[in-house]
């Protein structure tokens, strides 16, 4: 789903009020031709340099990009590369194949092939999905570049912890399957006291001006 920017309410309205008025049998329902006729002004405005298109995310999906579906190639609107990157685990240093999708020289989000247990290989569909650009946003406006404070307004139900597994400072709401990334320099507590996978924090370890770094979601 594409959200744009500026929602040109006023001049579909003087649009419609400025055409004839149709024949008795030919009448559309207003609702249906106001938003017709805004359809067909953001496609107008898309295509307008300067306004950039904002991508919902939902759970398991960032606009087009959806969990379980095959990578996707290049497009007129994104450029997909191929590479190869290399992670750290509990294990070691590993090497991975991942899809860099970006547009107009931005760097937007990173796709991970799902991998199947059973074979031990990687599948061509997307199980992974990390956010770098502030134009993928949720319903609600947060994404990357958001404050911790921003999140916690929007969201009441936010729970902060840390992995030291990948290092990782996370925020979550229960309304959404997704981790959003906090940026570990607005951490002034002290070092997090290991007692499992994850540890609990809260707003009062982190710096008022700390803010979202990246989104993530994966497939279970």
């Amino acid at each position: 789903m594409k959200i744009i920017r500026i929602i040109p309410v006023f001049a579909a309205v003087t649009l419609l009020s400025c055409g004839e008025e149709p024949a008795e049998e030919e009448t559309q329902n207003p609702f249906e031709e106001l938003t017709e006729v805004l359809e067909d002004l953001n496609d107008d405005l898309s295509e307008i340099d300067g306004v950039q298109e904002i991508y919902t995310i939902t759970s398991g999906s960032a606009g087009d990009f959806n969990l379980g579906e095959a990578i996707p190639i290049s497009s007129d609107e994104f450029e997909v590369k191929e590479e190869i990157e290399t992670f750290e685990s509990e294990e070691g240093p590993y090497e991975e194949t991942v899809y860099n999708v970006s547009a107009e020289n931005e760097e937007l989000l990173q796709l991970s092939p799902a991998y199947d247990y059973e074979t031990g290989e990687y599948l061509d569909e997307i199980g992974e999905i990390n956010i770098f650009s502030d134009r993928f946003q949720t319903a609600e406006g947060i994404g990357a570049g958001s404050s911790l404070n921003d999140f916690m307004e929007t969201y009441s139900d936010y729970k902060i912890w840390y992995t030291y597994v990948s290092d990782m400072y996370v925020i979550e709401t229960e309304d959404l399957d997704i981790q959003f990334i906090i940026d570990g320099e607005g951490y002034k507590g002290d070092y997090p006291e290991i007692t499992g996978d994850m540890v609990e924090l809260s707003k009062e370890d982190f710096e008022d001006d700390t803010k979202i770094i990246s989104v993530r979601m994966y497939k279970i």
